[in-house]
C-alpha cells in the first residue's frame, strides 16, 4: 500500500487539482466539445478525489482500531458476578477471559481491608494487611493461607498506599488462577479473576468488528467506543465493557 493512500496528497497536490478543472481558460463553453486536454484533466481529479476518499476510510479504520486498543471487562454480569474480559493489542490480537467481574465499596480501618459480605446480609469481610514493602502486601484471612498481591504501575498516593492496580493468583477449584484488585478513590474496589485465557483475533471493516477465539460466542458485531465504553451489538443484543 502506498504512503499515498496511508496520509493523503499533499494540500498544494489538492489545490492543483482543483485549478485545473475549475480555470475558466481550460473549461469549454456551451456546446464546444472538451479538448483532451481537459478530459485528461478530469479524470485525473476524479483519480485523486478516490484517493482522498480511500485515505479517509483508512484514517477512520485507524481512529476506530486506536480507540479499541487496551483492556476491558463487562458492565453487565451474572447475579453471581459472572462476566468476561477481552484486551485488544495492536497488530489484530485479543485475549478473551470469562471470569469474575466483581465491583464492591471497600474501606480501611487500621491495619484491615473492609469489604461486603458474599451473600445479601452477610456480614463484611475483614482481611488483614501485611505491608511487605513499598509496593508489595498481603490479604491474610483466616484459617486460609492469604494472597499476596504486587502493585503494577506506580503507586498513586503517598497517605494512601493501597490506591492502585495489584496483581496476585490464588487456587480456585484445585486451579490456580489471575487474581486482579483496582482499588479507587472514593472507596471503590473492582476484582478481576480469569479463569482461563484464550487468544485469537480481530479485524475492523466500516464499524464492525470480527472477533475468532475457539467458541467465540460474537463472531461479528457493530461496535462503538463511548469514553471508556465499548458497546458490542448483534443479534438484536447489546453487550457494555468498561475500560479498565
Amino acid at each position: 500500500m502506498s504512503a499515498g493512500l496511508l496520509h493523503g496528497p499533499s494540500p498544494a497536490a489538492i489545490r492543483a487539482c482543483q485549478l485545473s478543472v475549475v480555470e475558466g481558460e481550460s473549461t469549454p463553453r456551451r456546446g464546444e466539445t472538451p479538448s483532451a486536454d481537459f478530459r485528461g484533466r478530469r479524470v485525473a481529479a476524479a483519480v485523486l478525489f478516490a484517493l482522498l476518499g480511500c485515505a479517509g476510510v483508512l484514517r477512520s479504520a485507524d481512529g476506530a482500531r486506536a480507540n479499541l486498543i487496551g483492556r476491558w471487562r463487562s458492565l453487565e454480569t451474572s447475579r453471581g458476578g459472572i462476566g468476561s474480559m477481552i484486551t485488544f493489542r495492536e497488530g489484530g490480537a485479543l485475549e478473551f477471559s470469562p471470569g469474575a467481574v466483581v465491583e464492591v465499596p471497600y474501606r480501611i480501618e487500621g491495619d484491615q481491608l473492609i469489604l461486603p459480605g458474599g451473600k445479601k446480609d452477610a456480614a463484611e469481610s475483614r482481611e488483614k494487611i501485611a505491608w511487605l514493602g513499598d509496593d508489595k502486601l498481603r490479604l491474610d484471612v483466616p484459617p486460609g493461607p492469604g494472597i499476596e498481591l504486587t502493585r503494577a504501575g506506580e503507586r498513586e498516593s503517598a497517605t494512601e498506599p493501597i490506591l492502585g492496580e495489584w496483581h496476585g493468583k490464588s487456587e480456585m477449584a484445585g486451579q490456580e488462577v489471575d487474581v486482579l484488585y483496582f482499588f479507587q478513590r472514593e472507596g471503590r474496589c473492582l476484582l478481576l479473576i480469569p479463569f482461563t485465557r484464550q487468544t485469537g483475533k480481530y479485524s475492523i471493516d466500516k464499524g464492525r468488528i470480527h472477533m475468532e477465539w475457539p467458541n467465540c460466542p460474537i463472531p461479528e458485531a457493530e461496535f462503538a467506543v463511548d469514553g471508556d465504553v465499548l458497546i458490542l451489538a448483534a443479534d438484536g443484543r447489546k453487550s457494555r465493557y468498561a475500560r479498565y
